[in-house]
């Protein structure tokens, strides 16, 4: 039989891969009491919502009753769900229109309207205005909940293009 000299490198790796496990576990269960405390700071700001006027706030949706309703119903475009790539080629027919006069920061303005309006199959319109008054750094925590809710259909790309929105909405 042969003697062994050295330390036995299975037994050790073996070990060594126990405690990589047992690290990577605490850090995974740290950063799951880290999100639990953040979901539950957000249900607290989002209950403090009552104590915000959501009546004095500017609709989100304004700038479409105000440009687009000399020429169209709010039936016509209330309520659309347009892809991003719908939104898009909408705004750039209506932009190529001879008769309107319409400023270009007004086009995104209308654009960003036509993007939060996929909101309103899930959120009322005051909940869409109560976001648009939130720090933009609260509503990308909100949407980003959203995404990692059960059920919910919202991609990383639609997040990213409705906080644009909401960028150029709240600006007003």
């Amino acid at each position: 039989m042969q003697e062994q000299n050295g330390p036995d490198y299975t037994k050790v790796m073996l070990l060594f891969l126990v405690l990589i496990l047992c690290i990577g576990m605490v850090f995974r269960i740290q950063l799951g009491i880290e999100m639990n405390e953040k979901l539950g700071r957000m249900e607290q700001q989002l209950a403090s919502k009552d104590e915000l006027n959501v009546d004095a706030l500017p609709s989100a949706f304004g700038v479409l009753d105000e440009t687009c309703t000399d020429c169209h119903s709010e039936r016509r475009y209330g309520g659309l769900d347009l892809s991003s790539e719908d939104v898009d080629a909408l705004v750039a027919r209506m932009n190529r229109h001879p008769d309107l006069d319409i400023a270009p920061d007004q086009w995104r303005k209308i654009h960003a309207a036509l993007v939060l309006q996929r909101c309103l199959v899930c959120h009322e319109e005051s909940s869409i205005k109560t976001f648009l008054a939130m720090p933009a750094l609260k509503r990308g925590g909100l949407v980003d909940h959203m995404i990692h809710s059960s059920g919910s259909n919202i991609t990383r790309s639609d997040a990213e293009e409705v906080l644009d929105a909401a960028l150029v909405l709240a600006a007003n």
